[in-house]
């Protein structure tokens, strides 16, 4: 239990500093400097992110369609992808 306590604890503190580096627009260096130590982590990292903004992107467009509010997702994406 406590193994799988920690593992969660790391890899949330590891999100944590993803998205801090992506709202200092220094995602880029982030995933390079893991690249350095963990390849495969790197390229989990770069797949996680691009997976995050193509759904979101979708839930927008059907958020749209339905007519309803996507002023959530916009700031999302604004803040840590610069889609808008």
């Amino acid at each position: 239990m406590s193994k799988l306590l920690f593992e969660r604890n790391m890899f949330q503190k590891l999100l944590d500093l993803f998205y801090t580096a992506k709202s200092n627009d220094n995602a880029d260096q982030f995933i390079s400097k893991i690249k350095y130590t963990n390849p495969e982590l790197a390229d989990a990292f770069g797949e996680m992110d691009k997976a995050i903004v193509s759904r979101q992107l979708k839930l927008k467009a059907s958020l749209e369609r339905s007519g309803l509010d996507t002023s959530k997702i916009d700031d999302f994406l604004k803040k840590y992808y610069n889609k808008f």
